[in-house]
């Protein structure tokens, strides 16, 4: 959860600084150690960037009188580029250390850089709420309250515990010492912001803090610690979580998004004066919201719903598709992903009722045809040498075709549309030709993969004989056949 962050891997920031009032040699290590520590944290194994109150250095560089409003919101642009979340365990009791008019009206480059209002992509910022029992966060976290330019992506953490509410059940609810979410402003866009700027998390957790003065052979120690300050990073790691879970592909805002409208807010955390949005949820945030669909800009359909089942003469189309993934979206557009092989499936092909006449096995059937349903027709003894073709079906369930042919014939039926001829033109050399009207070669197409597939196929049979032994016992047998579809 750090640092610089290269093309194609997320990194994210965590401030492990704390105000005066509350600060300690070990408190920054604790609110490390929820983010991403190996035994407590959140998103083990991040990397954590100490800041050592570089932010507020920042806000107050507006002594080093030098420097102009250009130059400062530069230095502040290039700060926040080397992060994706920057946590903030810490907070002023009285007013706010921003002094928000006095920037607007002699800084407006920087507090534009601060607020991110032109950024194209955001820095997330993870504010403890405050743990001074009031009605709303403290000056620092409530900013979006105030200033329209950072709502989406500057959240309020409150914390919450668990209190006995009977004999032997408990329930997670707003800590006695936590600053509550406090109210909307009245132009509040739940659209474009997401249920509020604020939400809850625990806030009584086991950290890690080093021992001042440790015994011989003694590391740190892990003891149970509460306040705003640890609930913050939690949420700070779990938006570094939902960031890999989705591998990069939402924007730093879609996420904080996600994470604050994913949050459980049903029952006693519907009050959202209370709780904000609600109690922190990582399920639901990296679970998918709505439907799951695939496809194409022209055609979509459930991901449940997708498959295509290909007939043998296809090969083994999963075979090919090994390591593949199709991604599918959710309502939100978050992506999900599927092994590409699960959306193929075989038809096997049926049983010749008969094989074709003159044929001892079909030999187009098992060549070119198999997932048709062939049997024999019979002779028509008819002198003449014309050819005659009868197309059959009832046009909703079945259809089929049938061809007589001088001195032979077939019929051929399948459980779809279909229609064409084959028989034999001349000695041993037959020509066939099969149009299907909602299948190709009897693959299945559905959901992304369309509702219905279409073939035409033409093929030249092709058999020759040539006798081994006198008797004609024994015969080489040479059977071809040519296609195209």
């Amino acid at each position: 959860m750090a640092g610089m962050r290269p093309p194609g891997y997320t990194y994210t920031s965590m401030s492990t600084s704390a105000a005066t009032s509350y600060w300690s040699p070990r408190h920054g290590t604790a609110v490390a150690s929820m983010a991403a520590g190996w035994n407590y944290g959140i998103a083990p194994g991040a990397t954590i960037v100490p800041l050592l109150q570089r932010e507020i250095v920042y806000l107050h560089i507006h002594r080093h009188r030098g420097v102009d409003d250009a130059s400062k919101a530069q230095a502040y642009r290039d700060y926040l580029s080397h992060f994706d979340i920057i946590n903030h365990s810490y907070g002023a009791r009285g007013a706010t250390f921003l002094d928000e008019d006095w920037y607007k009206r002699h800084w407006p480059a920087f507090w534009a850089a601060f607020t991110q209002r032109d950024a194209p992509e955001k820095t997330i910022e993870v504010w403890s709420a405050g743990n001074f029992s009031r009605d709303r966060p403290a000056p620092e976290a409530s900013l979006p309250a105030r200033e329209p330019a950072v709502r989406g992506h500057y959240l309020a953490v409150a914390a919450a515990e668990y209190h006995y509410v009977s004999n032997d059940a408990v329930a997670l609810m707003i800590a006695g010492y936590s600053n509550y979410c406090g109210s909307l402003p009245g132009d509040w866009n739940p659209q474009a912001h997401g249920r509020h700027y604020c939400l809850t998390a625990p806030g009584n957790v086991r950290a890690a803090l080093p021992n001042v003065n440790p015994p011989p052979g003694a590391g740190a120690s892990h003891l149970e610690v509460n306040g705003t300050s640890y609930a913050a990073p939690l949420v700070a790691g779990g938006i570094a979580l939902v960031m890999e879970r989705f591998r990069g592909q939402l924007s730093n805002r879609e996420v904080a998004l996600r994470v604050i409208n994913t949050a459980n807010n049903r029952g006693h955390y519907s009050d959202s004066r209370i709780y904000g949005a609600g109690v922190l949820d990582l399920d639901a945030a990296t679970a998918p919201v709505g439907e799951v669909s695939t496809g194409t800009a022209s055609l979509r359909a459930a991901i449940h719903r997708t498959r295509l089942a290909t007939p043998p003469a296809w090969g083994r189309v999963g075979r090919h598709l090994a390591g593949r993934e199709v991604a599918g979206f959710d309502a939100w557009n978050a992506p999900f992903w599927q092994p590409a092989a699960s959306l193929f499936a075989t038809v096997p092909a049926p049983q010749a009722i008969l094989p074709v006449p003159g044929w001892d096995e079909g030999f187009e059937q098992r060549a070119l045809l198999s997932h048709l349903r062939w049997f024999g027709a019979g002779r028509e003894g008819r002198e003449d040498r014309g050819l005659r073709m009868t197309l059959w079906g009832d046009g909703v369930h079945a259809a089929g075709f049938r061809a007589d042919f001088p001195g032979r014939g077939f019929a051929a039926e399948t459980d779809y549309h279909a229609f064409g001829f084959s028989g034999e033109v001349r000695e041993r050399l037959r020509l066939g030709l099969i149009v299907e009207t909602q299948t190709n070669q009897g693959a299945r197409p559905a959901g992304a993969f369309g509702a219905a597939a279409n073939s035409k196929l033409v093929w030249l049979a092709r058999e020759h004989a040539w006798p081994l032994s006198r008797a004609g016992g024994v015969a080489l047998r040479l059977d071809y056949l040519l296609a195209a579809g």
